[in-house]
């Protein structure tokens, strides 16, 4: 059943024996003996509890962060539209999904700019003390941070439920450093918890100027009494988190994967939170992407659940594209 999953995934692109050959290289058993395994836990009698889940596949479009309203409408057609079919208990949003709030105030000057770097430069001639990207994301962190409440807050008091509202950057005034902060909200409308990139891709050191954050920070969250721990893409390659999360209930890896999703990429998706928790006693592995275009960036990748039974994985539910917005829901049972 793992071959099977990993080639429904591929839909049927060239070189798709490369790949299975890695699952089983990487991850040893079928997903037979993880289905089997599953059968024979339920029958021993043993009491259940669940978390439903709800993962967004969120399409960046430069109409969605227009205005305040048009970032809110968006979120909230995207979150009535799930609760019209399932109720969760927790909706993930994937890494940047609240970044580009910060440029709502700039980016009706830059309609017809075509390069990052070119907007930055039109919105240098009405603000000329920005003479840097990281300049700008800094100077509007409380903005962004104050739409995220506005508009992931209210929605999960609303449903009274928790929602990972993916990342956005982050400015410590006192250290003058920015972090891609992944945030979460409880079903109060508070921030519960908040977690930042360790493992920075070069287009965030050098082009952004991010900094780095502090892993002996990242203690996941609770829900439903089951620890819940996150890492932000880049993050997830790095077998050093294996340690810290391993008797954790459920991992998530939201990411924003700014090349082609091919062959080649989707193996490397594999080497991520799949190779990550095929060590560890986490159960479930949920992988959020982002997908869209904005200026000239673009962000492509397939989300998915991986189910772990000591070693052995299997993969129940992913997204059918890897370049649109789609939702994926499981219940997760303990």
């Amino acid at each position: 059943m793992l071959r099977e999953a990993v080639l429904a995934g591929f839909r049927g692109r060239t070189k798709v024996f490369i790949t299975v050959f890695l699952c089983i290289f990487f991850f040893g058993l079928s997903g037979v003996d993880a289905e089997n395994a599953d059968k024979a836990e339920k029958t021993a009698g043993i009491k259940e509890s669940s978390i439903s889940i709800a993962a967004v596949q969120f399409k960046v479009e430069k109409s969605s962060y227009s205005s305040e309203r048009s970032f809110k409408d968006k979120i909230n057609n995207v979150v009535n539209e799930i609760f019209s079919r399932y109720k969760p208990d927790l909706i993930i949003f994937p890494e940047y999904t609240s970044v580009f709030t910060a440029l709502i105030p700039f980016l009706k000057k830059t309609e017809k700019i075509k390069s990052h770097a070119g907007a930055l430069k039109k919105i240098k001639e009405y603000y000329p003390d920005i003479n840097s990207i990281k300049e700008l994301f800094a100077m509007q962190s409380d903005f962004t941070l104050s739409v995220m409440k506005d508009v992931f807050g209210t929605i999960s008091e609303k449903y009274h439920i928790y929602i990972l509202a993916g990342t956005y950057f982050a400015f410590d005034r006192k250290e003058n450093r920015l972090y891609n902060r992944a945030v979460v909200f409880g079903p109060g409308g508070n921030v519960v918890y908040f977690q930042d990139k360790v493992f920075l891709t070069d287009f965030e050191k050098n082009i952004i100027d991010l900094s780095a954050g502090n892993i002996r920070k990242a203690a996941g969250f609770k829900l439903k009494n089951k620890k819940i721990a996150i890492t932000i893409c880049r993050d997830t390659y790095e077998e050093v988190w294996e340690d810290r999360f391993k008797n954790y209930a459920v991992w998530i890896d939201i990411k924003a994967n700014g090349t082609d999703y091919d062959e080649e990429e989707r193996e490397s998706f594999l080497k991520a939170l799949p190779a990550r928790i095929r060590n560890t006693n986490v159960k479930y592995g949920i992988t959020d992407s982002l997908t869209g275009r904005l200026f000239d960036l673009f962000w492509e990748g397939e989300s998915s659940v991986v189910k772990n039974n000591a070693g052995s994985l299997l993969f129940p539910v992913h997204s059918k594209k890897y370049d649109d917005e789609e939702f994926i829901f499981y219940k997760l049972i303990f």
